[in-house]
């Protein structure tokens, strides 16, 4: 069924950008997405229609606003990505028109969706981009169609896969050499913060699990700790093949996260554990339990090389 009439992406910004420079006032804007975009480039109220996400580089935090039937709603976020969209971009009803001249069709729900992008047929950057689901391949690559957002012309339909090394340094970062006995570099003065008591009141414990793999603990007393592990591949490559096959043991029950430093992570609706990976390098992070806690840990982590 189409989707109902509503406003462009610029028509509902302006009430989003007040409610997040109350919320922070450091708050980027860094995404705008529609799931059910009309035609026109216009999409309806509710969370199906225009998103606006936040990210707040004081406090580490990202936070979405929507439409809702009784005004705007707020959605914290765990992750997201950082880097700011331009103050300057065109609006979404420049964009449909420009993408189907040059083959896009709309089909099923259509994304429309304004963020960084790294493909290897695009140079990293902010893009304009439409999705419709025969645009996403059955394996799961999303072969988008993306216009420049400050021009409205037409740049290049998306690849769906990973950038060449001409292109950009890979999604994730490159080869990292981490002592792995030592968490990474992740120590008792990093997680002091995490848990709220001085560095002085952390234990800190390492325990080899494999020749690639090491189990980190940090605890505080009263049940207060941080846990995860941390592993290596030998290459980016063989690291992303890894993740890959996790991913496929999930059987569809996990949701995909991009973190600070382009990491990737995917949560485990079933574990309830965050599992990311930065170039060669795989963090997995056990305890605490809360998803938007865990992704703060893994940040920290991964920020280390």
């Amino acid at each position: 069924m189409a989707a109902q009439k509503g406003g462009t992406a610029k028509a509902r910004l302006g009430k989003a950008r007040a409610a997040a420079a109350k919320w922070q006032s450091d708050a980027a804007l860094v995404t705008v997405s529609a799931l059910q975009a009309n035609a026109d480039g216009t999409a309806p109220a509710g969370v199906a229609g225009w998103n606006f996400t936040f990210h707040s580089k004081k406090t580490g935090k990202w936070i979405s606003y929507h439409a809702g039937p009784s005004g705007l709603e707020a959605v914290d976020l765990p992750a997201g990505f950082t880097q700011a969209v331009p103050q300057e971009f065109i609006d979404s009803d420049k964009v449909l028109p420009e993408v189907s001249k040059h083959g896009f069709k709309m089909s099923g729900a259509t994304l429309l969706q304004l963020n960084v992008v790294y493909d290897r047929n695009v140079k990293p950057g902010f893009y304009w981009c439409a999705t419709g689901e025969t645009d996403i391949t059955p394996q799961l690559e999303v072969k988008s169609w993306c216009v420049d957002p400050k021009t409205g012309k037409f740049v290049a339909r998306l690849a769906g896969g990973a950038m060449t090394p001409e292109a950009a340094k890979p999604k994730g970062g490159g080869t990292f050499a981490v002592d792995l006995s030592k968490c990474g570099g992740f120590a008792a003065a990093d997680a002091a913060g995490h848990l709220g008591v001085p560095a002085a009141h952390v234990k800190a414990a390492a325990e080899k699990v494999s020749d690639s793999e090491w189990k980190c603990t940090f605890a505080a007393g009263g049940g207060k700790a941080l846990v995860f592990t941390i592993s290596s591949a030998a290459s980016v490559k063989e690291a992303e093949a890894r993740i890959e096959q996790y991913r496929k043991t999930l059987d569809d029950e996990y949701t995909e996260l991009t973190l600070n430093k382009d990491a990737e992570g995917i949560w485990s609706n079933a574990t309830s554990t965050l599992t990311v990976r930065r170039g060669n390098v795989i963090v997995r992070t056990l305890q605490p339990a809360e998803k938007v806690k865990q992704a703060k840990l893994a940040d920290s982590v991964v920020g280390k090389f």
